[in-house]
């Protein structure tokens, strides 16, 4: 009887705590999403990356990879908010056998 009673109580006392948790992630998640656009919100959003090597959304050439004479290509940055002080360019191959590879990271 008593083994019985406890599955009962179960029954809905599991299903109203899975609730109350996506209520919870979903309120939180909620809320951060607030704290970030009133951050982010008055925030300078102009920064433009420009090369003389390349065309905006056109491959890098092969002269600046390793497959060519491995330069550097030439790379600028305009427009950035009043207060930046650096950057950081991070560098992903996507065509190595494993995506995602960091294959540079550039300060300045």
């Amino acid at each position: 009887m008593a083994v019985k009673r406890v599955l009962k109580h179960l029954l809905w006392v599991i299903p109203t705590l899975l609730v109350a948790a996506i209520a919870f992630l979903a309120n939180s998640a909620a809320r951060q999403r607030n704290i970030d656009e009133e951050y982010h919100g008055p925030l300078n959003k102009t920064l433009r990356v420009t090369s003389k090597n390349f065309a905006n959304d056109q491959p890098m050439p092969a002269v600046f990879s390793c497959r060519g004479e491995g330069r550097s290509p030439h790379i600028a940055w305009t427009d950035a908010p009043a207060k930046t002080k650096s950057y950081a360019l991070v560098a992903m191959d996507w065509d190595v056998p494993s995506p995602g590879l960091l294959t540079g990271l550039f300060g300045g």
